[in-house]
């Protein structure tokens, strides 16, 4: 039993200290990361379509000839433009927001009409909601360089947290498994 929590904790470690690089990455050089992921995704759909064009050379199907022309392009536009994923996501998260603030706005208006209370709350976040969706839309790159910098300190958070509970838990442990052996 001991060797068993003696690996977790190793491998504990080792993936906690890879989540925290990860996370500074993300916080610090978020426009390197977005566009080595734009690359990855560039080549994975290039591959794709370069296959779905082997596979029509074979078959003669013409769906496979359209879906590897329009792969094989798309995954070059990728590769040639790092920047295209850091505006789409943003854009359709910003058409999201807004569609979601919409919604609340539309419930805090019932609330309102029902006299019923903290409606003031839900309008002012549905008006936050749809002010953050027109900024990641207006400015899609800062959107993107923002959440990728939140997604790594969370994930720094997490990892710190992770390495923090492991230090406790692995000096429970010990003196658990004192107490144990002393039985």
């Amino acid at each position: 039993m001991k060797e068993i929590f003696s690996n977790y904790f190793k491998m504990s470690y080792v993936i906690s200290t890879i989540f925290l690089l990860l996370g500074i990455l993300l916080c610090f050089d978020p426009e390197g990361i977005i566009a080595t992921i734009s690359i990855l995704i560039g080549v994975i759909i290039l591959i794709f379509g370069i296959f779905e064009i082997g596979l029509y050379v074979g078959t003669l199907s013409h769906t496979s000839l359209v879906v590897g022309i329009f792969s094989f392009i798309s995954g070059i536009v990728f590769l040639l433009n790092t920047n295209i994923l850091a505006t789409l996501i943003p854009v359709v998260i910003g058409i999201a927001m807004i569609i979601h603030g919409v919604k609340k706005l539309e419930i805090a208006s019932v609330f309102k009409e029902q006299n019923l209370s903290n409606w003031t709350h839900m309008f002012i976040a549905a008006i936050a909601t749809i002010v953050c969706g027109i900024i990641f839309i207006i400015n899609p790159i800062m959107g993107a360089i923002i959440t990728t910098q939140i997604v790594g300190l969370l994930i720094v958070i997490y990892s710190v947290t992770t390495i923090v509970d492991n230090i406790i838990f692995k000096e429970k442990f010990k003196k658990i498994t004192k107490i144990i052996s002393e039985i």
